[in-house]
């Protein structure tokens, strides 16, 4: 489908089929973004990690806190938690590429000296398994990358101390 422009068109779009052929109207290209989440802690002493491999791998998360988390992402490296109140946002949306696993929480000496030890949110451990630049969460370059359409979801929950970045899939 082509537009064209002279001045007595207005406008007017013209389709041209070539061959009895349909015109190609390719897919919406999505915008991919590299996340930086906000670090509340770090990996507890319960994880059980593969270090043998880099990024290690992850098998049973444990996150402890060093400060009270002020979004609903968060990271300690190469994991992602999430609150309750994301992970429901993600699952209602449609998104893709992600697991949600279990994961032990705790508060270090440290939190629960300058902060007590009031109950934190309820978390879940935000796996993704996706290709990064197709699927809506994916991770590459040891980062969290993620569509237009995802990021919109994050941005539906506190997501003040995440830094967003444009990514581009290498070629």
């Amino acid at each position: 489908m082509g537009r064209i422009a002279s001045p007595w068109s207005r406008g007017l779009e013209i389709a041209v089929h070539i061959g009895g052929q349909r015109p190609h109207h390719p897919a919406k290209v999505s915008n991919y973004f590299q996340l930086e989440p906000e670090v509340a802690g770090g990996l507890g002493s319960d994880s059980i990690l593969d270090t043998s491999v880099h990024p290690p791998i992850v098998s049973k998360l444990h996150y402890e806190f060093d400060g009270p988390p002020a979004d609903d992402l968060l990271e300690t490296s190469p994991c992602y938690i999430v609150t309750h109140r994301l992970a429901v946002a993600i699952q209602s949306s449609g998104v893709t590429g992600f697991e949600f696993a279990d994961l032990t929480v705790s508060m270090s000496e440290q939190y629960v000296d300058l902060y007590g030890d009031d109950e934190l949110p309820h978390f879940r451990w935000l796996k993704p398994v996706g290709s990064a630049g197709i699927d809506d969460v994916g991770y590459a370059d040891r980062r969290l990358v993620v569509s237009e359409r995802a990021l919109a979801v994050f941005r539906e929950c506190t997501f003040s101390n995440c830094d967003v970045l444009p990514w581009t899939k290498p070629l």
